[in-house]
């Protein structure tokens, strides 16, 4: 009798779990169909939950499948929420750049909801719509624009291994948005070196203390 030679079935790729959040229409939902589905919508629609899949190539030999899931930042479904953070392996952490309360929001509410069954995931922070920062008259109506070294800096205090500012809107600067979700991937298999230059966070605990003196003006 001579043995078989047929191939064993292959093992189904083991598929990591990015969850983002942040407030309501602080960009994350756009941030997803913009690199799921290479979309835009301007009218604002709420989440719920929503989902997209992707395979990213990391590097040459590294290809890594990845489920990302968009939460709602209503405050009606703070009891539901964490329920999707199950199998998480990295969260994307947003905020609207517009708007300073979502940044600070992140430290008053979503980084405890994240840490309270998950504290030792990689935390990525995203500031999304960065293309506002050029619009002049939307910067004289919201004096209060959140400034890079201000993200940066929150960034450093609250142990983020990375940071981005990045547009959904802008067509034609969609490298950030795919290096964002490259960072995740690679989070996400504990592959923390491979992580761009320009955005690793390098934490230094002596000057992190300077972000207890920062105030958002």
């Amino acid at each position: 009798m001579t043995a078989s030679s047929s191939t064993p079935p292959s093992t189904p790729r083991k598929a990591h779990k990015v969850v983002l959040i942040g407030d309501c229409q602080c960009g994350k939902s756009s941030l997803l169909r913009r690199y799921t589905r290479k979309s835009f919508e301007e009218d604002y629609m709420p989440t719920v939950f929503d989902s997209g899949s992707a395979d990213i190539v990391a590097d040459q030999n590294n290809d890594i499948q990845v489920n990302i899931w968009d939460t709602s930042g209503s405050g009606e479904y703070d009891h539901v929420r964490p329920l999707s953070f199950g199998e998480a392996t990295v969260f994307i952490v947003c905020f609207d750049i517009t708007k300073s309360t979502t940044l600070e929001n992140i430290q008053r509410k979503w980084l405890p909801e994240i840490r309270q069954r998950h504290a030792d995931r990689p935390i990525i922070l995203v500031g999304c719509k960065s293309d506002l920062k050029a619009d002049q008259k939307l910067t004289n109506i919201h004096k209060r624009l959140v400034l890079s070294s201000q993200g940066l800096l929150l960034a450093k205090h609250v142990g983020a291994i990375a940071y981005y500012e990045c547009s959904s809107k802008v067509e034609d600067t969609p490298e950030t948005i795919n290096s964002l979700f490259e960072t995740a991937a690679m989070a996400s298999t504990g592959s923390l070196g491979k992580i761009s230059r320009e955005h690793r966070i390098k934490f230094d605990k002596k000057k992190n203390k300077a972000y207890e003196k920062c105030t958002i003006s």
